[in-house]
């Protein structure tokens, strides 16, 4: 495996979006364009049942985060330094060990370029299905990576000591630290206008204007001060994921918040993904829900799944869950959420 060190730019320049789910990292939204894929013709899963489908070939680990690119390339980090990568939606699985640091956060961008950073601060990035690596130059980072995000050109990493932003595709790398110095960033969206939005584990929700140098506290209405999670619809509408008090949304870009939970059973909220079409879903502690009207409403995802515990959700580029369980095994959802609210009311 070949891994490259020098400063090659002109890889990372080429970003222009995201799609991932993170724990260990903070979850970014799917801006991926969606076309719906012909599944179920030659993976060997059936699709036509009512129960989540375990992914065979996958190994026996806990995914920590799961990513998925607009290809359906997948992308699992474990809590060891292995990592375990599908070019082809989990039918097979091949094993990645870049260092022997633990991988805290993947992120894929629209072109398919895969990034991983480390404990050490590192980003490392393939633009060839994992066989060649470059190391971006992050040697201002000294912090471990905890969330990963692009807009256009723009690279935001998210760390235990803040956000830090290139704008030169990984040579060089600015904080801002104006009002917010040193904090943990456990949840990260950006906006349309280019306003950023961070979440932490006590200090509640910040933003950072376009062009700005001062982070500016963006948590009223909210009860709680530990922020899991962040994403961002289309239209520029936040939802955030608390651990005790449930869902939050803002539809003001941060400035008030209010509680968007009828239907949750459970407050306890680990992670929230959305996809294509402004559907989400909210991991608690009793399993999974979705929305498919921003909120107002929740209801029980409706499908069986042979799992004690969730430990990560991830959107497909189709809208189909890859969800990780705690024994180590690996599901796929057995229908599209993108196939609308209707096609479940028979379940």
């Amino acid at each position: 495996m070949k891994i490259d060190r020098g400063r090659q730019s002109s890889l990372v320049l080429t970003v222009i979006g995201l799609l991932v789910v993170f724990l260990f990292c903070s979850r970014c939204s799917d801006d991926a364009p969606y076309h719906r894929p012909d599944y179920g013709l030659n993976d060997g899963m059936n699709y036509s049942n009512h129960t989540w489908n375990k992914i065979e070939a996958y190994p026996n680990a806990v995914a920590q985060t799961i990513a998925i690119s607009s290809k359906n390339r997948v992308v699992a980090l474990t809590s060891s330094e292995l990592i375990f990568y599908s070019v082809d939606r989990g039918v097979t699985w091949d094993t990645l060990q870049l260092s022997n640091d633990q991988f805290y956060c993947a992120a894929y961008n629209s072109t398919d370029d895969l990034f991983l950073a480390n404990g050490k601060g590192e980003i490392y990035v393939s633009s060839n299905q994992g066989t060649g690596w470059t190391v971006l130059d992050t040697k201002s980072i000294w912090a471990n990576i905890l969330s990963l995000e692009f807009k256009d050109d723009i690279i935001y990493a998210g760390s235990n000591f803040g956000l830090y932003i290139s704008t030169n595709g990984g040579l060089d790398w600015t904080r801002p630290i104006l009002g917010l110095d040193r904090v943990a960033v456990s949840a990260l969206t950006i906006l349309p206008d280019y306003s950023v939005l961070i979440g932490s584990p006590n200090k509640g929700i910040y933003k950072l204007l376009p062009g700005g140098a001062e982070w500016i506290s963006s948590s009223t209405g909210l009860p709680e001060t530990k922020i899991i999670s962040l994403v961002t619809t289309q239209e520029g509408h936040v939802f955030a994921g608390t651990p005790n008090d449930g869902v939050f949304l803002s539809t003001d870009k941060g400035e008030s918040w209010n509680a968007v939970n009828e239907g949750l059973t459970d407050l306890r909220i680990k992670c929230l993904d959305i996809n294509s079409q402004d559907i989400i879903v909210a991991l608690t502690g009793d399993g999974l829900f979705i929305t498919y009207n921003q909120g107002n409403t929740w209801k029980k995802y409706p499908f069986e799944i042979e799992c004690d515990q969730i430990i990560s959700i991830a959107f497909d580029a189709g809208g189909y869950l890859f969800a990780s369980c705690i024994d180590g095994a690996m599901f796929l959802s057995p229908q599209s959420t993108i196939k609308g609210e209707d096609d479940y009311s028979s379940n």
